[in-house]
């Protein structure tokens, strides 16, 4: 942008305005596209399209409910190997130990349980293979922030991290 200059006293406050553009020829729109040169979507494609919808609705729900089986083993009021057949082995004597560090130190007070809800799971497929997913668990007292990696591993999904804030 160019500027026209004033007749002004060094350090006082002008304003000046940009110079008129050049004319230049009106702009076209493109022309659309005929409908008999647009290539029809392939049914395969909207199969895949499908059928991935589906396999993250069905990760969403199993994030959901791990999510909240996790955070209940996390205050006590769930067992641990209720979750052990969806959890990798490493995975799960983390969640174990956690479990029992946690018990140690709540021998005082027994846990209330309390009814845990769910908020709308977050899943992405980052392969296909493997999907990260993020839900928010909400426990009456606090909100949990719960982020799981799972992975397919022979014919079944795996939560393979976690991560709870």
């Amino acid at each position: 942008m160019t500027t026209m200059m004033t007749d002004a006293a060094p350090g006082e406050l002008t304003l000046t305005r940009p110079r008129p553009r050049a004319e230049t020829a009106p702009r076209q729109a493109p022309s659309p596209v005929p409908a008999a040169t647009r290539r029809p979507e392939p049914e395969s494609s909207r199969a895949a399209e499908a059928e991935q919808q589906d396999l993250i609705e069905a990760l969403q729900a199993a994030a959901s409910s791990l999510s909240v089986a996790i955070i209940e083993i996390f205050g006590g009021t769930r067992a641990p190997s209720s979750v052990g057949k969806w959890v990798a082995p490493d995975l799960f004597e983390r969640i174990r130990a956690h479990a029992a560090y946690r018990q140690q130190l709540a021998k005082a007070a027994p846990p209330r349980p309390a009814m845990l809800s769910a908020g709308n799971p977050r899943v992405c497929l980052v392969g296909p293979r493997v999907a990260e997913a993020a839900v928010v668990v909400n426990t009456g007292r606090r909100h949990r922030a719960v982020a799981l990696r799972l992975e397919h591993i022979r014919n079944r999904w795996l939560v393979t991290q976690l991560e709870t804030a």
